[in-house]
């Protein structure tokens, strides 16, 4: 029964999670894709480019990385993804709390798919 609730929590972790990326494509694709060509472009893909402009588009990659970091962080709410690193690291009691909470999930994961 342990092993049918474990599964049936996973399935519906599975499903939300698809149902999320299904639900925000277009704002999650276009912040990937933004990083993807900066990060192409400065590997030389279009050809040699300047000092300056390399720097440019690691300011726009990192920019774009960290806005979709915050953006599923605040699930679809970039001022929320921010208020909850801010809170995070802010509130020291409720960190280790979030920590201790985080360790056991990982922990319980890393059993799940050994055991």
């Amino acid at each position: 029964m342990n092993l049918s609730f474990n599964l049936h929590n996973k399935l519906v972790t599975l499903q939300n999670a698809i149902h999320f990326f299904k639900k925000h494509f277009l704002v999650i694709t276009m912040l990937g894709l933004i990083a993807a060509f900066g990060r192409v472009i400065q590997l030389g893909g279009f050809g040699e480019i300047t000092a300056w402009t390399n720097v440019l588009l690691e300011v726009i990659i990192e920019s774009s990385r960290l806005l979709l970091f915050l953006y599923v962080l605040g699930l679809a709410n970039i001022k929320r993804g921010m208020l909850r690193v801010k809170n995070f690291l802010t509130q020291k009691d409720q960190r280790k709390l979030q920590w201790k909470i985080a360790v056991q999930n990982n922990q319980y994961f890393h059993d799940s798919l050994v055991g």
